[in-house]
C-alpha cells in the first residue's frame, strides 16, 4: 500500500459508484438531496448510490463501508487498518482522521446483509467508530479544502475494488430461546 498525492477525485468517483448512480453529495451533515456529480460546496457525500434522499431507506446499491477510528491517532491510522483489512480508498479528513472506504466489487443483496459484512469488519477493526454502520453515512469528500480547519480533505490513496471473499467474516450470532 503506497500513499499518492492528488489523486482525481473523477477516479475515485468511478471507483465506488457505477456510471449513472446518484448519492447524496453536501456541504452539510444534514444534506439529502441526490446528485449524479458534486456542486463545487460540497464537503460530504453518501457512500453508497442512493434512489431518493439520503437514508437508509433508499440506498440503491450496497457496494461501500466507511471506517473512522477518531480514537486511534492519526499516525497510526494507516497501518492499523490496512493490516487488518484490504481498502479501497483512503481520504485524510483534513481533521485528526482517514476515511477508509471498502468498495465491494459485486454489490450486496440487502440491508441485512451490509449489516452482517460490517460487522466483520468491525471486529476485525474494533477501534472504529461504530456510527459508521449505515448504508447512507456520510464520508468526506476528497479534493475539497475543509473550511474549519483550511485543511485539504485529501485522496491520499486509491486502489481497487474488493471481493466479499477478501473481506473477514463475522462471527456467527446465536439467538437465545427468547429471541428465536
Amino acid at each position: 500500500l503506497s500513499l499518492h498525492d492528488a489523486l482525481p477525485i473523477s477516479d475515485f468517483l468511478s471507483k465506488l459508484f457505477e456510471r449513472n448512480e446518484s448519492t447524496c453529495f453536501t456541504s452539510t451533515p444534514y444534506g439529502t438531496e441526490i446528485s449524479l456529480n458534486p456542486a463545487p460546496d460540497s464537503l460530504w457525500f453518501s457512500i453508497n448510490a442512493l434512489s431518493g434522499p439520503r437514508a437508509d431507506a433508499n440506498v440503491a446499491s450496497y457496494r461501500n463501508f466507511l471506517l473512522e477510528l477518531d480514537t486511534v491517532p492519526l499516525e497510526q491510522q494507516v497501518a492499523l487498518v490496512t493490516s487488518r483489512v484490504p481498502v479501497t480508498a483512503i481520504t485524510f479528513s483534513g481533521n485528526k482522521s482517514y476515511h477508509f472506504i471498502i468498495s465491494l466489487q459485486e454489490p450486496l443483496p440487502d440491508e441485512a446483509t451490509y449489516r452482517r459484512v460490517w460487522r466483520g469488519l468491525f471486529e476485525a477493526v474494533p477501534e472504529a467508530d461504530k456510527s459508521t454502520k449505515n448504508p447512507s453515512r456520510l464520508s468526506r469528500l476528497p479534493g475539497v479544502v475543509r473550511p474549519d480547519t483550511g485543511l485539504l480533505q485529501d485522496l491520499v490513496y486509491l486502489g481497487s475494488r474488493i471481493s466479499l471473499a477478501e473481506l473477514p467474516k463475522a462471527k456467527p450470532y446465536h439467538a437465545t430461546s427468547r429471541e428465536s
